[in-house]
């Protein structure tokens, strides 16, 4: 199977990008004005275990576009030969500002994992505010260097909310369940670039029984720049609100 050497795609405000060799995906946003800054959102790999998904060569990469070309999808896939022989499936869907990313990770013959960390999210820019939804109300949360939240559930939704007026939020797909295990670790860590999303889904104890099942978890993102008005569905077209169940920016 031919695989592509890199895709971009400009999606809504931003540019969505993945290259073959890395495997990794980033969508680049412009906040616009004379000192204008680049704020975006990198999507990492998964941790099987010890074992990174990144160290496994792209075994598929390939696109997909509706003829009008406002619906996008690319689909990869890994697969880690050694440790758990785990395989790494993901598919992303983008659609005006939103970015559906689906993630399948199944087992191998002799697959087991004591650990599972989903691709860490590296948000980089300047930002001064961050809000977490986590089944109540939506709260502010104080940014300081190195880990400044953690939680052993996953948030339902993040917002950040840079200098400029950048917009970005995080959803869990509608698999929450999936990812509420009892024993997951979900933090934020600042450093000068940015802030990145870390998302442990389970962390088996010591001598306990290591996990041999396979796994869906899916992370909706959006964004709005500076100034963007939410456009209004006019019943003529599908929106990506439609389409993926709802995430829109207030």
């Amino acid at each position: 199977m031919k695989i592509a050497d890199q895709i971009v795609f400009e999606s809504g405000d931003g540019f969505f990008s993945i290259d073959s060799s890395s495997g990794i995906a980033e969508i680049s946003l412009d906040e616009g004005g004379d000192d204008s800054s680049v704020c975006g959102v990198t999507v990492g790999g998964v941790y099987c275990g010890k074992f990174a998904e990144t160290d496994a060569p792209v075994t598929r990469l390939r696109s997909h576009a509706t003829d009008d070309g406002k619906l996008f999808s690319v689909d990869m896939a890994r697969r880690i030969a050694f440790g758990c022989e785990y395989t790494v499936e993901r598919e992303f869907e983008l659609a005006g500002n939103f970015l559906k990313i689906t993630t399948d990770i199944t087992a191998g013959m002799t697959g087991a994992l004591a650990s599972l960390d989903m691709e860490e999210l590296f948000f980089a820019g300047d930002w001064e505010k961050v809000q977490v939804y986590a089944g109540e109300v939506l709260k502010d949360v104080r940014i300081t260097e190195g880990d400044f939240f953690q939680a052993d559930r996953v948030p339902l939704l993040l917002r950040l909310v840079s200098a400029g007026g950048m917009v970005m939020e995080y959803a869990c797909g509608n698999d929450y369940w999936r990812q509420v295990t009892g024993s997951g670790n979900f933090r934020l860590e600042k450093n000068p670039d940015g802030i990145i999303f870390y998302r442990r889904l389970f962390q088996t104890a010591a001598g306990g029984e290591p996990d041999r099942k396979s796994w869906r978890v899916k992370a909706l993102l959006s964004w709005k720049v500076p100034g963007e008005e939410p456009e209004k569905n006019t019943g003529d077209e599908i929106t990506a609100e439609d389409a993926f169940g709802g995430m829109c920016m207030t």
